[in-house]
């Protein structure tokens, strides 16, 4: 892999724990390290990893980013409504103006 996915330094651990936890080539990642160090260590490791990680973690931000996302859509409608409300509010104002002037 181009020695690009390790853990020699932080920004690379990031990003290697990044790329297992979004699925891509973790069963790589986990066969190199089994390799390099002991297997059951290895694999411990990346199947904890992927299980709270992934299964967890990323779900907990996905999770927050459709609530917030949810929220606004919800503020936009109550907008919308009130302002649909003034201007009906501001009509039958200027209904009962016509009327009195008839």
């Amino acid at each position: 892999m181009w020695n690009i996915i390790n853990f020699d330094s932080f920004p690379y651990s990031m990003r290697s724990i990044f790329v297992a936890i979004t699925l891509e080539g973790w069963i790589n990642m986990t066969y190199n390290y089994a390799d390099s160090n002991s297997p059951w260590l290895s694999a411990i490791f990346f199947i904890l990893l992927v299980i709270f990680g992934s299964f967890f973690a990323l779900n907990l931000v996905l999770a927050e980013v459709m609530e917030s996302f949810y929220s606004s859509q919800a503020e936009d409608l109550a907008k919308d409504m009130a302002k649909k409300a003034d201007t009906k509010v501001e009509e039958e104002k200027l209904q009962k103006k016509e009327q009195e002037s008839i």
